[in-house]
């Protein structure tokens, strides 16, 4: 084939994906039963495999990374790919599909970087630039999170997506778990491709609600418990967390009351292993090393 004809091939590919795509990020609502959301797992599925193949696909673009060839639809294949990625990111995303996103914005970067000034602004790297911040938070790499906002540009850093991660990160520093928990419950996100990993960041902060209250009280109402990890309405997943850190209800109490052990105590500088401290340290440094 010439490459008229492999570019030509590929936008045709292009078109079914992109129609597979839209019907796979249709949103849906608690409220729709769970045969519909089957479907749509199914649509998301179907997306991903012609994506697989449109990736083959555009492996005969000799225009794309690494080779970055003057061809006369240069253009045209830059923009195709761009597309095409950052869809794959998105769909990652609400996948909840870490290892798959990393390795897709990692392809994508070098669009947004090594020939961004060749092409026209894409109205979805807000969103991608977005949830690869949240990703970083989600994976506790601090340092390689404040490194990436040292390459986004401030056109970026004022989007309502790139905003949202920042705000989350300092919140996270601040210890303000409450309002990360509370965000993720009301629905407070930019984009609903950013769902799934906000999920996690709330899951991650009702753990931490549960640690301080280990450390600050001897015991808790399970209402109270319900209250402060803002699962008013499902006292049965406050009751939940309760049971998997093994406290203990309190049969003498008039309310239901969970009581915590001596070995959930704040631990004493002799009981941290010597070893532990000094990895966390090490790690500690390099964070460092990679904001500096």
């Amino acid at each position: 084939m010439t490459r008229a004809e492999d570019l030509a091939s590929a936008q045709n590919s292009f078109k079914e994906f992109k129609k597979a795509f839209e019907r796979a990020t249709t949103t849906t609502t608690g409220d729709e039963n769970a045969i519909m959301q089957q479907e749509q797992q199914q649509q998301t599925s179907g997306a991903l495999n012609l994506l697989e193949n449109l990736k083959v696909a555009l492996t005969h673009l000799t225009a794309l990374p690494p080779l970055f060839e003057q061809t006369k639809s240069k253009k045209e294949e830059l923009l195709l790919a761009r597309e095409l990625l950052e869809m794959s990111v998105i769909l990652c995303a609400r996948r909840d599909d870490e290892m798959s996103f990393e390795r897709n914005f990692a392809q994508l970067r070098s669009y947004y970087e090594d020939v961004r000034e060749e092409l026209p602004p894409s109205k979805n790297e807000s969103i991608c630039w977005g949830l690869n911040l949240l990703r970083l938070l989600m994976q506790n790499r601090i340092g390689s999170f404040h490194a990436e906002l040292e390459l986004t540009s401030s056109e970026l850093l004022a989007n309502a997506c790139v905003k949202y991660s920042i705000e989350l990160e300092q919140r996270l520093m601040d210890g303000a778990y409450n309002k990360i928990v509370e965000e993720s419950v009301n629905g407070e996100i930019p984009d609903e491709s950013f769902k799934p990993f906000a999920n996690r960041m709330s899951k991650t902060a009702r753990d931490e609600i549960v640690n301080c209250i280990e450390k600050s009280a001897s015991e808790i109402t399970l209402k109270n418990l319900a209250r402060l990890l803002i699962l008013d309405h499902d006292k049965n997943e406050a009751m939940k967390y309760a049971m998997e850190r093994g406290w203990m209800l309190d049969d003498g109490a008039i309310e239901e009351t969970f009581v915590f052990s001596d070995e959930q105590a704040v631990p004493s500088s002799k009981d941290i292993p010597s070893n532990e401290m000094i990895s966390r340290a090490l790690l500690y440094s390099r964070e460092l090393e990679r904001i500096v």
